[in-house]
């Protein structure tokens, strides 16, 4: 399932989450206010499961936020890597993922459109 939900001004839902240690700082994980992504409870979360959604700020455009929902998911990711986010899976939304390595954003960070010397 791929929906991208319009919600308050430019902010959409472009993917759901579940952890099982709902009291992680998801936002922490984000890096707060800073970032152009943000953490907000499904209210559609299985019993006994937490799910929670992923929105982006699509205010700057469908290319930065390509990038901003890569990161956020990459970040948890690496999070859950180290240990810090247990029991994290993508429920929905791991299109995110493979449209990063189209726009050129492995890292989270745009390609320069500038030629490259070798």
């Amino acid at each position: 399932m791929t929906t991208v939900l319009k919600l308050q001004d430019d902010w959409r839902q472009v993917a759901t989450i579940e952890v099982v240690d709902a009291s992680i700082e998801l936002d922490h994980i984000l890096g707060g206010g800073r970032s152009r992504c943000r953490i907000e409870p499904n209210e559609h979360s299985p019993s006994g499961q937490s799910w929670f959604d992923v929105l982006v700020d699509f205010g700057p455009g469908g290319r930065q936020a390509a990038h901003a929902a890569f990161a956020a998911l990459s970040a948890m990711q690496n999070a859950a890597d180290r240990g810090a986010l247990h029991g994290y899976r993508i429920v929905n939304g791991h299109h995110w993922l493979e449209l990063a390595g189209v726009l050129g954003c492995e890292d989270g960070v745009p390609e320069s459109r500038s030629t490259h010397s070798s």
